[in-house]
């Protein structure tokens, strides 16, 4: 039972991911735009990091798929979303 939680936990992070990197990668300037926030000097900003969540999300599938495989993989996985959080939190 447990490993099906994780399972699912890492799918539901990994399409968490996936979708918003895709999104800002192809409507990042619609996005921006309804939003009311400026633009970035350049686009590559924005698709550096649309691309780096699309990696993230590919690698929770992957632990999704086999958790106990790829264990090594799941504290980047943290580090990302501690990353992600502490900066909105402060």
């Amino acid at each position: 039972m447990a490993l099906l939680l994780a399972r699912f936990g890492f799918v539901i992070a990994g399409l968490y991911d996936f979708v918003i990197g895709l999104v800002f990668l192809f409507a990042g300037a619609s996005i921006f735009k309804a939003a009311g926030v400026p633009a970035p000097n350049h686009w590559a900003y924005s698709q550096f990091a649309s691309l780096l969540l699309l990696v993230f999300g590919t690698m929770f599938f992957a632990i999704a798929a086999d958790p106990i495989a790829n264990r090594n993989l799941i504290p980047f996985g943290m580090l990302l979303k501690l990353s992600y959080t502490g900066l909105v939190a402060y």
